[in-house]
This record gives C-alpha cells, structure tokens and sequence, in this order.
C-alpha cells in the first residue's frame, strides 16, 4: 500500500514537472518557432508518459534508478541511459531509450534546419539589406530622375513653342524666298532682255558709225566736187573777164566803125553785160561754193567729232556690254542659287514641319513619361518602406531562431569534457590531419575516398563518422553506408566547413550528430595539395557515448 503511494505520488509529481517545462518552455519561447514548441511538448509529454510507466515498476532501486535518470534527462542530459533487466521495466526501459534517442534525433535534425535557416536567413537578411539600401537609393534616384523628367517636360513645351515658333518663320521665310525667286527671275529675264537690247543698241551704233563714216567720205567728196565747181566758177569768171574785156574792146572798135559798127555795139555791149552777169554770177557761186566748202569743212570736222564719240561710245558699249554680259551670267548663277536657296528652304520647312509633329509627339511622350515616373517614385517609396519591413521582419526571424538554437543547444551544453575526453579529442584531430595528407583524400572522388575512409574508420572506432567535403561544402565521400544521393549533401553552412576550409584546424561543442544520433564532437582538418592549396575539408564525428 506505502509502494503504491509512492508511486503515485513520484508519477504525480513528474507528470506536474513535465507540464511545468512545458510552461517554462513555451514562456521562454514565446517567440520561437513551432519547432521548438513541438520539441518541449514532446519532452513534456515523454516525462509524464515516463511517469506513467512508474506505476508498472515494483521496486523502490528501479523506482530511484529510473527517477535519477529522468531527472537527469529533465535538465537536459540526452546522454542518459536507463539500464533495468528484469521484467516489464526492461522493455520500458528500451522504448524509453528508443524515445530519448528519437529526441536526440529530433534536436540533431532541428539544430541542423536551424542553422541552415539562420545561414539562409543571413543571407537573405544581407541580400534584403542590400535590396533595402538599392531601394532608397533608387527610390531617391527615381524621385530625381522624376524632378529631372518634370524639368525637360517644361523644357520640351518651351522647345515645342520655340519650335513653332521656328516653323513659322520658316514658313514666312520660305514665302518670302518663293517671292525672291520669282523676282530673281522676272529679274533674269529683263537682265536677258536689257543685254538683248543693248546688244543690238551697239549693232545700230556700229551701223550709226559706219554711216556716219560714209556719209563722211561722201561729204569729203562733195568738199571735192564743190573744189571743182569753184574751179569752175572760176574758169567762167575768168572767160566772163576776157569776155567783158573783148566786148570792151569790140565796143571801141564799133565805135570807131561808126554807123557800120553800131549793130555789131549793141551785140558787143549785150556780150560785156552777159560777161558782167556772168561775172557776177561766177562770184556768186564762188560764194555759194565758199560758203558750201566752209558748211562742208564744218560738217566733216562734226562728223569726225561725232564719229569719234560714236567710237569711244561704242567702245563703251562694247565695255558695257562685257559687263552687262557678265552681270548677266552672275545674275543666272544668282537666280539659280536663290532657286537652290528657294528649294532648301522648301525642305527646311518640310523639315522644321516634321521636326514640329517630332517635338509634339516628344511633348506628348515627355507628360506620359513624367506621369509614369512620378507614380513609379511614389511606387519605389512604398516598396522601399516595404523592403524595409522585410528586411526588419528577416531580422527578427534571425533573432528568433538564434533563440531557438540557444534553446536547443541547451540540451547539448549540459555535456561536460573532462582532461581525459580533451585528450581524446586531441587525438581524434591527429589522426585526422594524417588522413587528411593521403592521396585518396586529397583527389576528393567519391568511390576512392569511400573505400579508404570505411578502412580508417574501421581502425579507429571512436570516430561515428568520418566524411569529406570539397571546398565548397560538397560532401563527396562518408565512410557510412550512404548512396551517393544520400551522400551529397552541402554542408557549406556548418560552422566546422567555414573554418577548416581557411586553413584552421576546427573543434565544435559537444552536439547530437544527426547521422548517428549520439552525442558527438566534430572535428575538421583542411586538405591540402601538394602545392599548398585547400582542396576541400576532412570532418571526423567523435563519439562522447
């Protein structure tokens, strides 16, 4: 009757200790993860299901024995074993220790997704960081890139008015250009028609001098003539002298006849006055013919006056001519550029037109642009306080999971190493960096690294593990019996990996290996060529029992 008593009060009072580290956990955790609930729950429930099994034990030693143990188990050691022979107790016993290395297993697997969450999450944290940080900045770069596309914006609307602006001058200009043309060739033509007409202005004049010069020669030639006519005058003059000068003379010889020599007197008298008028007749044409001779002389040295002008006017002309002929040609020359000139301003104003709908399109793009980018800066201030959130949230994920490994690493922590376990430590590593220099090891090949390390492992059974990895985290060989799928795993995220991987030789805390369940402690050496340089890592798990 004490013994039953006793049972139930030591399953009572189990039973409240486990629901009391339940509380404790889930207070001390109130912002872990669901794991670490789970775990502590499960330790909960596995003590009092122990306590539950107390009441199948017969005996105060096993009662003692199996109480020793849980408390022991309570405050953290997994290491612990319970050890009855007899009876129902032995297979309680066992399941008990299956239970205990179920949870090791349970922990091992949970501090390994831990550390590969907050490895992940320390990545993800400093990738999100940097997020964070790209987006501020191109928040920032946005919100300017936005002020920038506002200021061309208005820069384009004044370019798209002095555009237009351009394009009716261009256009006026253009007017104005097809005006000159036409003027440049109405000036063409009468330039065309002025030279026509000068040109033959001259003809007439070389023909207006070489009349001049013949009705010259031919004046010359009356000078002539009227020469011969006063030398004719004269000759009558001189017959109408001698001829008065005889009728004189008959006069007196009549006279001197008398009455036979009157008849003849008249007759010689009638001859002296023919002679006078004749006389006077000849003087009178030689008046005519001096005054014809001076009229002649004047009109000759006229014409000879004029007839030089008329050359030096023609030489003028023909000078002129030159020059109109030239003024002519540049005027073509002049009128085809201004046609050039016309027909390029014609194209500057197609141009300046398309240049026009260019700008207005532009215009247009430019206030859909700078709409655009003032929603994707307001857009890239939302998504940076966003990333900012994450990445805070990130941060607190990180925190909560340290704590969760703190929490977890507790039911490690409690393992003791003693001189003699650091000792054995010491020599797990030696022999280590000897493996590590065989040539098996360094070639990293999975069926060669294998072989030799399942032959190592079997020399030095202190080892529960020994693996190999490159330097990548890779594992390439284990001397379990693993597939090569079960084999390659990365364990780049290990803290033994990141250390023996820089050249330094590695000793963890003591922990629950998660390939063989037991408390273990991981070693690693780096392997090194023969050159000197890492290829990779040897791990070793030592086994604490």
């Amino acid at each position: 009757m004490k013994n039953e008593k006793l049972k139930k009060g030591l399953m009572t009072t189990v039973v409240i200790s486990g629901a009391i580290s339940y509380l404790i956990g889930a207070l001390a955790l109130k912002e872990a993860s669901q794991t670490s609930k789970i775990i502590v729950a499960a330790l909960g429930m596995a003590t009092g299901f122990l306590g539950w099994t107390l009441s199948e034990i017969n005996t105060r030693s096993s009662i003692k024995h199996i109480a020793d143990r849980i408390q022991k188990i309570a405050n953290g050691d997994l290491t612990q074993k319970i050890d009855i022979e007899d009876g129902a107790a032995k297979e309680i016993s066992e399941s008990v220790n299956e239970l205990i290395v179920k949870f090791r297993l349970l922990i091992a697997q949970s501090l390994t997704i831990n550390d590969k969450i907050i490895g992940y999450t320390d990545k993800i944290g400093e990738q999100a960081n940097a997020v964070n940080q790209a987006s501020s900045e191109t928040a920032a770069a946005m919100n300017d890139v936005s002020n920038g596309v506002t200021d061309q914006t208005h820069s384009i609307v004044r370019a798209q008015d002095n555009s237009r602006e351009i394009t009716s001058g261009a256009r006026a200009v253009g007017e104005k250009t097809r005006k000159v043309k036409i003027a440049a060739e109405e000036m063409g033509a009468i330039v065309d028609e002025s030279s026509e007409k000068f040109n033959q202005l001259v003809y007439r004049m070389d023909i207006s001098a070489m009349s001049n010069l013949k009705l010259a020669g031919d004046i010359k030639g009356l000078e002539s003539k009227a020469f011969d006519i006063q030398n004719i005058a004269d000759t009558v003059n001189e017959i109408s002298e001698n001829t008065n000068l005889l009728a004189l003379n008959a006069s007196i010889e009549a006279a001197r006849a008398g009455e036979a020599g009157k008849g003849f007197s008249v007759v010689a008298e009638e001859i002296r006055r023919l002679a006078e008028d004749s006389s006077r007749q000849a003087g009178e044409i030689q008046n005519i013919v001096n005054e014809i001779k001076r009229e002649i002389s004047d009109i000759t040295t006229g014409i000879d006056v004029e007839v030089e002008s008329i050359n030096k006017n023609i030489e003028f002309s023909k000078e002129t001519s030159s020059v109109l002929n030239s003024m002519t040609q540049k005027a073509r020359i002049t009128i085809q550029e201004v046609e050039d000139i016309a027909d390029g301003v014609e194209s500057q104003v197609e141009r300046v037109s398309e240049i026009e709908g260019i700008m207005e399109r532009i215009s247009a793009v430019s206030q859909d642009t700078t709409a655009a980018t003032e929603e994707i800066a307001a857009t890239m201030d939302e998504q940076s306080i966003s990333t900012n959130y994450i990445f805070e949230s990130i941060k607190s994920l990180s925190d909560m999971n340290m704590e969760m490994k703190e929490y977890i690493n507790a039911f490690v922590k409690s393992y003791g190493l003693n001189s003699q376990k650091k000792k054995y430590v010491q020599d797990g590593t030696r022999i280590l960096r000897e493996m590590a220099m065989q040539r098996e090891v360094i070639g990293m090949d999975y069926e060669e690294g294998r072989k030799c390390l399942q032959e190592k492992m079997k020399m030095h059974n202190q080892f529960e593990m020994i693996a190999m990895m490159d330097s990548g985290g890779l594992r390439v060989a284990t001397a379990l019996d693993y597939t090569k799928e079960e084999t390659y795993v990365n364990f780049a995220h290990r803290e033994y990996h990141r250390q023996a991987v820089k050249g330094v030789e590695y000793t963890s805390e003591p922990y629950i290996s998660v390939d063989s369940n037991n408390y273990c402690i991981a070693i690693a050496v780096p392997v090194k060529d023969n050159t000197g340089d890492i290829k990779g890592i040897l791990m070793g798990d030592l086994t604490l029992g």
